[in-house]
């Protein structure tokens, strides 16, 4: 299965995306920003799009949290679902989208 590296060009470079940059801020998010769900405090997406263009989690915030649970006002906040440092858009900022690579993956047989 192929990888595609693609390039979207941002229309409003002033758009204001959250850093998330250790386990404490992400646990300052979800406390800010709760969806109780099965005993579970997850993110409220939705009322992040209102603040927030997106969400940067950082590589070091990545391994301090997965796999934990930490505690918030409502809960414990779910650990957090991403694997590689990457940014969630919750608003769409971009005028177009340009292919720029499509790489394989070796597959060691």
């Amino acid at each position: 299965m192929p990888w595609y590296t693609w390039e979207l060009r941002v229309t409003d470079p002033a758009a204001d995306v959250l850093d998330i940059h250790s386990a404490g801020t992400w646990a300052d998010f979800v406390g800010r920003y709760p969806l109780v769900h099965n005993g579970s405090v997850f993110p409220d997406w939705r009322k992040v799009a209102e603040d927030y263009a997106g969400a940067h989690m950082t590589l070091r915030a990545i391994v301090a949290t997965q796999g934990f649970r930490f505690p918030v006002g409502d809960g414990l906040a779910a650990a957090p679902y991403w694997d590689l440092e990457s940014v969630l858009w919750l608003r769409w900022h971009f005028s177009g989208l340009r292919l720029v690579e499509i790489t394989r993956p070796h597959d060691p047989g």
